[in-house]
């Protein structure tokens, strides 16, 4: 039966709000048959429309404010995370059976955020249609500014900023600033809060030219502004006031707001031998502890931790290292500060996945930018991940469930020798990216002695599969044991 409220009372009785749900001044939430709604705890519907179609999905977390109008058409979603605040009125549409993902901590003024273009447009050649819907992916922690656009296929990173007016397409890097039309990237590693002014440090401005206010009649006295916010305790200064959580900062302005003042006594100098030995100690402990830390999350996964690290990171690191050259030269002709999407495919150790973050991430001074995504059928080093490379992104999931996701290229480094079936999962890989997949694998293995290898990499297989520029060589970490391949196929990602 199909559900709508209009005012506290009915959104009650609906059972659709969780415990703290407020609704003020016009409402109107409309949930078909057949569709479903989910709110978190003490979220507030302030002035907007939402309709859910049938075979729809609308979810929103907890300690949202929203408003404006939000729309799911028949079989499409609108999922939205904890803490969206919305300052001005949205427009949130998604239709054709796709999906809008929206993260924790957003800060939306009035966006429009469509997943479809809403009509469609035909090849009259063979009648096909080239706008069909895509999903919108919007991360944790984005600011959408005034009047800006997200158009269909759109991913931001996390902590991005979308500026006033900005019209974003395609993928975007996390932590940067958009704006234009289209939207491209003005600057990077940058951050954000919704707090005002976090930073500033409150200094004594200079006397005004006239009397000072202890020549003046004492009703002019009594009549002077309070300059010092009121929330400062009495026993503070307006030098040593601080507007900010950074303890770093706030420390720093302490410092030189004191400089001034007489001190008692001088603080001892320390002496630069013992300063250096001080600091020696720290980064030996860091680095223990580091290793430490480590070992727990290779054990948390159940793996051997000497093993791990002392073998299957350097290993890992190596196979990228090799494939690197490759991935140069593909996009030697690319613009400076090109910006590439990639998927590395069963990463495990995470060490030839950190390798290439470290070498081409986007605040990197290399030419090619990389936004790296990890994927793995299993997560038994998801902790590993989370300690070495937290800015990856890694999804745990069999790579033919992958859905609506494309990349411009995709790494398979020494997987295929662990599926009995390579020539589909090749295929797979192909149809997730747009520009090629590059492979490295063992050459022609036979008898395969190694543990958890399946099958042989032969001319016959890299043949069949379609591959082009193959390269054999031995591997350095294997001597003269085993060859080694690398070789590449076409994506057949739909652009």
């Amino acid at each position: 039966m199909a559900i709508v409220a209009t005012n506290a009372a009915q959104f009650a009785a609906s059972g659709l709000g969780a415990e703290g749900c407020e609704l003020r001044d016009t409402v109107r939430i409309m949930v078909a048959e057949g569709a479903s709604f989910h709110c978190g705890e003490n979220t507030i519907f302030d002035s907007i429309s939402i309709s859910v179609k049938p075979g729809g999905r609308f979810s929103i977390g907890s300690w949202c404010i929203v408003k404006g109008v939000m729309v799911a058409e028949e079989n499409s979603d609108i999922i939205i995370g904890d803490r969206l605040i919305c300052n001005m009125s949205v427009d949130i549409r998604a239709a054709e059976g796709k999906a809008i993902y929206i993260g924790h901590n957003c800060l939306f003024a009035n966006p429009r955020v469509y997943n479809s273009d809403f009509h469609g447009i035909y090849n009259m050649q063979d009648g096909t249609r080239i706008n069909p819907a895509r999903d919108i992916r919007i991360g944790d922690h984005v600011w959408l500014g005034m009047n800006s656009l997200v158009l269909k296929g759109s991913e931001i990173g996390n902590g991005s900023i979308a500026g006033a007016g900005a019209v974003v397409s395609g993928v975007q890097p996390p932590y940067s600033i958009l704006a234009g039309n289209p939207a491209v990237v003005k600057k990077r590693n940058v951050t954000w809060t919704n707090r005002i002014f976090p930073q500033i440090a409150v200094k004594p401005k200079p006397p005004l030219p006239g009397p000072a206010a202890a020549d003046l009649p004492e009703p002019a006295v009594a009549a002077l502004p309070d300059l010092v916010p009121r929330d400062v305790p009495p026993a503070m200064s307006e030098t040593s006031i601080v507007m900010t959580s950074d303890p770093v900062i706030s420390a720093a302005s302490s410092a030189a707001s004191s400089a001034s003042a007489p001190s008692p006594a001088a603080a001892p100098t320390v002496p630069p031998q013992d300063a250096r030995q001080q600091l020696m100690d720290r980064i030996t402990a860091m680095r223990r502890d580091a290793r430490a830390l480590m070992e727990d999350c290779v054990s948390f996964g159940r793996g051997d931790p000497q093993k791990f690290i002392d073998m299957g990171i350097p290993q890992s690191q190596l196979f990228m290292a090799e494939l690197l050259p490759f991935i140069h030269n593909a996009y030697m002709a690319a613009p400076t500060n090109a910006e590439k999407t990639v998927l590395d495919i069963g990463p495990q150790s995470f060490g030839g996945t950190k390798l290439l973050y470290d070498i081409h991430n986007a605040g990197t001074h290399n030419k090619l930018k990389l936004q790296i995504t990890a994927v793995d059928i299993v997560n038994n080093f998801e902790m590993l991940q989370k300690l070495m490379i937290p800015e990856v992104e890694f999804l745990i999931q069999d790579i033919f469930s992958i859905q609506d996701r494309q990349w411009d290229f995709v790494i398979c480094s020494h997987v295929i020798e662990h599926v009995p079936d390579p020539l589909p999962f090749l295929a797979r890989c192909q149809a997730l990216a747009r520009d090629f997949v590059l492979v490295a694998c063992p050459w022609k293995e036979f008898p395969i002695t190694t543990k958890g290898h399946v099958n042989t990499i032969d001319n016959a297989l890299v043949k069949a599969a379609g591959g082009q520029d193959l390269t054999i060589y031995r591997n350095y970490m294997w001597g003269k044991k085993r060859e080694v391949c690398i070789f590449k196929l076409p994506g057949k990602a739909l652009r």
